[in-house]
């Protein structure tokens, strides 16, 4: 203890140098503590100039002023460098926690030395004291800029993602060229009327309408007339319906309304209201254009309980109004059955595709100069699963009269490519040909949709050949020339199939990226009898080799035909004489028992040979 004077004693002299020692000791080890924070620490008095009592020193980071100008307020506060825009949230969350003596969490923005926008977080407390006066705030300052720009990005990232989603997925279910829904769309809100139908005990009909005079418009005013007309024709039957019934394009100049709450006769007044609202003239060009309409009715549950039936009843009774010119029909089963039994394959056909039904069975081209397989056809089968196997020539007339031609020939170059694919990984470098339709030729997706599927298995396009009839391409030149030609783009071989049957011409063989021509097999089933049919199998072989082109003959089924056109210098034969169509897993055992050089092989040395 000291004496009287007020002087400290030796000893508590040293007592008080201890103690500010442990202090300063203390304070070391405090500040080596807030050193390590990654942020500001700070104490600020409540008093009336809110004065710094401590911050520490990585301040001069986060703002790019020192210590020194927020200790005391000498210089500058912290509240002068908050944003302007932030400011009042930051006084009013400050001002309640000073009210409750609770915590705050705030986020606002600082403005640098450099004038730098910097995002900050702070964690504070109030501190009050035992009569609730203000004392101090005490917190911590993180700069979270980094956090707050990446969290902007990925939020930005997530409304783009979203938005994307939703394109794709209006994509996924929308006509690009109309707007309108398309048919998966159509499908799923047929799906959901009927469920209502059947809970609410109500009726519902299905339409089909399809264009009578869409190629004759195509084909005098050129596809973007008729791509205007199909717009203007969506937009009429919009207007015509009520805001309860839908309508899609289902594909082509096909469409398909939707009618909830309908029965009969006032499906009628419906139809009458869409033939008026079609019938008026369309202005293409500044020409006016009459447009007529074949519409099929099915009605829910007179004619169907699901989806697929009704679909496939209003496409019955759409072909028996389009072929009985009447306007519109409404599905009757008692109708002749034969013709009924052919226009429901278009229904079932569809399903088909999905389920997998059709099968391909694969005919070899084989060399005639050297003997080799030069490729294999493809033709198209149909295991229904009541009616058993159908040939091509009971469904395919059916389908390229309506839009199921694009799926079905898509399907059939989606699976000869994949069984391409399979026999070129077992060592068996075999192209394949494919038949097109008319259909196809004017559809100016078709060379991207066939580009698509060589991308999807992985193969060259010269392993895909594609076999076009004259009379398709004729039927609309303008349009199959363009499509050719980027068929040819992309590589694909093209062959004029059942040549000198239809409308042979030098000039479109001139014009188009043809590689090969097939003679029709009716001319080489009878070349060793009918000098006639010799005659124009020698004059094909020859145009052929002229233009630079191979020639096939089709339909060869004799050892003495084989060597008639060898003789003639036809390049490939195709027929029973090699092999029947067969199913693809034979096709390797038939390469194992191919024979060389044909024409000299005898029927007895073509015992077990397909």
């Amino acid at each position: 203890m000291g004496d009287d004077s007020g002087v400290l004693s030796p000893i508590d002299l040293k007592a008080y140098r201890n103690t500010l020692e442990e202090l300063r000791a203390s304070e070391e080890q405090f500040r080596a503590l807030v050193a390590n924070i990654p942020g500001v620490v700070y104490r600020c008095a409540c008093d009336a100039n809110w004065t710094m009592r401590f911050m520490s020193d990585c301040v001069e980071e986060l703002t790019g002023y020192p210590v020194t100008e927020f200790i005391a307020n000498r210089v500058r506060s912290w509240g002068s460098i908050i944003h302007p825009d932030d400011r009042p949230q930051v006084i009013e969350a400050v001002d309640e926690a000073l009210t409750e003596g609770s915590p705050y969490v705030l986020q606002y923005r600082l403005i640098h030395a450099t004038g730098e926008r910097r995002w900050v977080a702070e964690y504070g407390r109030a501190v009050l004291g035992e009569q609730g006066e203000r004392l101090w705030l005490d917190g911590v300052i993180l700069d979270v800029s980094e956090r707050r720009l990446a969290e902007q990005a990925r939020n930005r990232a997530e409304v783009q993602l979203k938005q994307q989603a939703e394109l794709n997925r209006h994509q996924a279910l929308h006509d690009s060229l109309t707007g309108l829904p398309n048919r998966l769309l159509f499908h799923d809100r047929v799906h959901q009327a009927l469920v209502v139908a059947r809970r609410e005990d109500t009726e519902l009909a299905l339409l089909i309408m399809d264009l009578d005079r869409f190629k004759e418009i195509n084909d005098t005013l050129g596809h973007s007339s008729g791509d205007r007309l199909l717009i203007d024709v969506g937009r009429r039957l919009q207007e015509t319906l009520r805001a309860t019934d839908s309508i899609a394009r289902l594909g082509g100049d096909e469409f398909g309304l939707l009618l909830p709450g309908s029965a009969a006769l006032s499906v009628r007044e419906a139809v009458e209201r869409i033939r008026l609202a079609v019938d008026r003239p369309f202005v293409l060009d500044g020409l006016p254009m009459q447009v007529e309409a074949s519409i099929g009715i099915a009605l829910f549950p007179t004619h169907g309980n699901d989806v697929d039936t009704l679909v496939q009843h209003a496409d019955v009774a759409m072909y028996v109004a389009k072929n009985a010119n009447l306007g519109y029909a409404i599905y009757d089963p008692t109708v002749d059955r034969r013709e009924t039994s052919s226009l429901n394959l278009v229904g079932e056909l569809r399903r088909a595709i999905d389920e997998g039904e059709l099968i391909l069975h694969y005919q070899p081209k084989v060399s005639i100069r050297s003997g080799a397989v030069a490729g294999v056809e493809a033709l198209v089968r149909w295991q229904h699963p009541v009616r058993g196997l159908i040939f091509p020539d009971e469904f395919i007339p059916v389908a390229q009269g309506t839009s199921l031609i694009g799926p079905l020939t898509l399907h059939v170059i989606d699976e000869a490519l994949r069984q391409c694919q399979l026999w070129r990984k077992a060592g068996h470098e075999l192209s394949v040909a494919v038949n097109v339709s008319s259909r196809n030729l004017i559809d100016v997706d078709f060379p991207d949709d066939v580009a698509a599927l060589l991308t999807k298995w992985g193969l060259p396009a010269e392993v895909l050949e594609l076999e076009i009839t004259e009379t398709a391409i004729v039927a609309d030149l303008f349009r199959a020339k363009v499509v050719l030609e980027r068929l040819g783009a992309i590589g694909l071989r093209l062959s004029v199939d059942d040549f000198g049957t239809g409308y042979s011409s030098l000039a479109y063989l001139k014009r188009l990226p043809i590689n090969e021509l097939k003679i029709d097999r009716s001319f080489i089933t009878n070349m060793t009898t009918s000098e006639d049919d010799a005659v124009i199998v020698r004059s094909i072989i020859d145009l052929g080799r002229n233009l630079g082109l191979d020639v096939v003959a089709e339909g060869v089924e004799s050892a003495e035909v084989w060597e008639c056109l060898e003789r003639l210098g036809c390049d490939i034969a195709q027929g029973y004489y090699m092999s029947r169509p067969i199913p693809p897993d034979e096709i390797t055992s038939w390469l194992e028992r191919l024979p060389a050089p044909w024409g000299k092989v005898g029927n007895q040395d073509r015992a077990g040979l397909p």
